[in-house]
């Protein structure tokens, strides 16, 4: 079916015709001021030091340091840019995710749009703009902004070239983003698998020539062909014996947590899942059993990106909040498109989504707080370095975190082989030493030592160094100084 054929069963009304783009820019000025309230109340915290670290390297660097790790290097080479125009300040740095997240809501909005009409579209993006969830990517800067915005181009683009597959500059803007976003995010090849099996699976609007999609998906793939080899060794590296720092979901409550963290609050959360199973248990009980294509693309995105993340997760853990960023707006989607389902007279849909943004909106949260805080443990490291402590910290992952608060000239120094070299080789010379183990430390004699674990038992439970320092020392003061960390003092 082309799109004017389309547009013709489906007539737009006045409103959309003259102002198409009054609504999308709308959206992403609310969203972006929403965002931008509470921007910098959170310390960097997590890897976002580390993401600002390599973002400072050149671009050849960023490329060959991130290769070794768990995540293509499409951000970091963006942020590289985006802090070459000012500074690594945290208000600066953290514009540059929020701009993704405010950029989703116009183009969730025209998805949305292209799914069903009316108030449909200002359901969903109205339900994206109070979501905790997003809010806290659009204030951390890391991919998952940037993932999420691509995700949903790409289903907006994806559903135009299924119903009009004549349209070349559509296939063009659907595989540069899709290349976008598997330079991203790894996940976005299950975006890619998710638009394969519909275009596979699906008897209405198929696509015509099979083979021009499957010309743009080797294009996709040959474009990709330098990462290849990156992505097969980091599937092999968290399905083998290795494994990732990751757990596999303990049980099914795992589903249940996961869409309490996409709905804000529990009572949210339990309204949403009865709104789902109500929209089930009508279809199957009704005569008409025939699924639309709008409803089996956002089925199969939901289903595929939650319940099979979840079950892949039983042998290569992957079901993290922050990874189904993708699969997110389907949930919120399909949230509305059952809404709709149970109540397709306007009044009643206009007044049951209304209230629903209403829980959105009342439980959400401007800023989403972390337990984290390295500019208290900079402050401590200070404060016990005039009473004569040196100090030791560990893990020395830790070094970016520890660095932005404690001295931002040492966080600007990079190098690359070892990483961290010129760094650690300061810290040294100010006795503050960022460890993976006792033995390098126990060379050094002195008096008084600060120990700092940050989450150390976990990361590097064979470090020994409490063990170490309570066999020569006396332990005088201990204290929690955030979620993970604790402070020892030895005299």
């Amino acid at each position: 079916m082309s799109i004017e054929k389309y547009r013709k069963e489906i007539p737009l009304t006045g409103l959309y015709q003259s102002n198409q783009w009054i609504f999308p820019l709308f959206f992403f000025i609310l969203n972006f001021i929403l965002r931008f309230l509470r921007l910098t109340e959170n310390p960097l915290s997590g890897d976002e030091p580390f993401s600002l670290y390599h973002a400072q390297m050149s671009p050849g660097m960023i490329i060959s340091e991130l290769t070794k790790g768990n995540n293509p290097p499409l951000f970091e080479l963006m942020l590289h840019y985006w802090i070459s125009l000012k500074d690594v300040s945290i208000g600066w740095i953290r514009l540059f995710p929020l701009f993704f997240s405010a950029l989703t809501a116009p183009f969730l909005f025209l998805l949305a749009k292209d799914v069903k009409r009316g108030f449909f579209p200002f359901l969903v993006v109205l339900i994206y703009t109070f979501s905790s969830y997003h809010l806290q990517y659009a204030q951390e800067v890391r991919v998952y902004s940037l993932f999420g915005c691509l995700a949903v181009i790409s289903m907006w683009l994806f559903l135009k070239i299924w119903r009009d597959q004549e349209s070349l500059s559509s296939w063009i803007a659907f595989t540069a983003v899709n290349i976008l976003m598997i330079y991203a995010h790894y996940f976005g090849f299950i975006l890619l698998l998710i638009q394969t099996i519909l275009v596979i699976s699906t008897v209405e609007n198929r696509l015509k020539n099979l083979k021009k999609y499957t010309v743009y998906v080797l294009i996709m793939l040959v474009l990709y062909a330098p990462l290849i080899p990156v992505l097969l060794r980091q599937f092999i590296f968290s399905g083998g014996k290795s494994k990732t720092w990751l757990a596999s979901p303990d049980s099914a409550e795992a589903l249940y947590n996961m869409l309490w963290k996409f709905s804000n609050k529990p009572v949210v959360t339990v309204i949403g899942i009865a709104i789902l199973l109500a929209a089930v248990i009508k279809f199957l009980i009704s005569r008409n059993k025939k699924l639309s294509v709008e409803i089996k693309l956002l089925l199969t995105w939901f289903i595929i990106s939650f319940f099979g993340m979840f079950f892949i997760s039983f042998k290569i853990p992957m079901f993290l909040d922050r990874y189904l960023i993708y699969g997110s707006f389907s949930y919120i989607l399909l949230l509305a498109y059952s809404l709709q389902y149970l109540f397709p007279k306007k009044l009643f849909f206009i007044t049951s989504g209304s209230i629903l943004v209403a829980l959105f909106g009342i439980t959400f949260s401007l800023i989403v707080l972390v337990r984290r805080d390295a500019p208290l443990i900079a402050e401590t490291v200070r404060k016990a370095q005039l009473n004569g402590y040196a100090i030791v910290i560990c893990p020395q992952v830790y070094a970016p975190n520890f660095t932005y608060y404690y001295n931002q000239a040492y966080f600007k120094l990079v190098k690359e082989n070892p990483l961290y070299s010129e760094m650690l080789r300061r810290l040294r010379k100010e006795n503050i030493y960022l460890v993976y183990n006792h033995i390098e430390i126990e060379q050094l004699k002195r008096d008084k030592w600060l120990y700092i674990d940050v989450a150390a038992s976990l990361i590097v439970p064979e470090n020994q160094i409490l063990e170490k320092l309570q066999s020569n020392h006396t332990l005088k003061i201990q204290e929690n100084l955030d979620e993970i960390t604790k402070a020892y003092y030895f005299e």
